[in-house]
């Protein structure tokens, strides 16, 4: 008995101080963002202002260079405030197999480009209860970094809707270079990259999103061998965020 208590103290503890360190990252960026995201708006103004008047070629060239690297800092900041504060989610029963369809249609160009296959395999009856543009932003993450870890000569990826204990559950899986087991325990860490122009903050939204529409992520990998990636629905409970504001009232 002493041992299970113990036990379970050591897990309150864990998941309160994981708590605190998600809420002062979520404070630190939605700070960073607005604090970056003011003069960004007016540098991007001047510039916007300066390609229009421009007559050298040359000159207007860099101008335009300027301003789709502004266009980047921007898609970070969104990042960080995705973050910091993830929308409350608009539940709706979404048909699974015509969100994985749609997915495939607009990711097929860039994964062909990179000789990479997305197969689907979907019951047309599984549904599921969540914010459409939360999973949207999840799967696209996670499409992406599929599409990214591939070798060279292409690979494949298979989008899975499954049903297993009264849970739907969707997977993302590639046969891309793996993950080493030396970076699983971080690679869902906020601003953990290896990536030389990424920001770290992808597979973290992922988890937030996730967990704000009841739905657990798992990840499962080896090196050179692939990444499965699951998301756990699980429709016969409201989402956390909805269940806190209900209690609250």
């Amino acid at each position: 008995a002493i041992d299970r208590m113990r036990l379970q103290l050591h897990h309150v503890i864990q998941a309160s101080v994981e708590m605190e360190r998600q809420a002062s990252l979520g404070q630190l960026a939605a700070g960073l963002a607005h604090d970056i995201r003011n003069p960004l708006t007016i540098i991007r103004m001047t510039i916007q202002t300066l390609i229009k008047r421009e007559s050298n070629p040359q000159h207007n060239e860099m101008l335009v260079m300027v301003e789709e690297e502004i266009e980047r800092v921007n898609r970070v900041i969104e990042n960080l405030l995705n973050f910091a504060r993830p929308t409350q989610p608009k539940l709706e029963k979404i048909s699974l197999l015509e969100l994985l369809e749609g997915i495939r249609a607009l990711i097929n160009a860039s994964a062909r480009k990179q000789k990479v296959g997305i197969a689907l395999d979907c019951d047309p009856l599984f549904e599921i209860t969540a914010d459409l543009s939360h999973i949207r932003q999840i799967l696209m993450n996670l499409i992406l970094n599929a599409i990214q870890a591939m070798p060279p000569e292409g690979g494949q990826i298979t989008l899975l809707g499954t049903k297993q204990n009264g849970q739907v559950i969707l997977s993302v899986i590639d046969n891309g270079k793996g993950i080493p087991a030396s970076l699983m325990p971080r690679v869902s860490e906020p601003f953990f990259t290896t990536k030389s122009a990424g920001t770290g903050l992808g597979l973290a939204i992922c988890h937030v999103l996730a967990k704000s529409n009841n739905a657990q992520l798992s990840i499962e990998s080896q090196e050179n061998t692939g990444t499965k990636v699951q998301l756990h629905f699980q429709n016969d409970r409201m989402p956390r965020g909805r269940r806190l504001i209900m209690l609250l009232n």
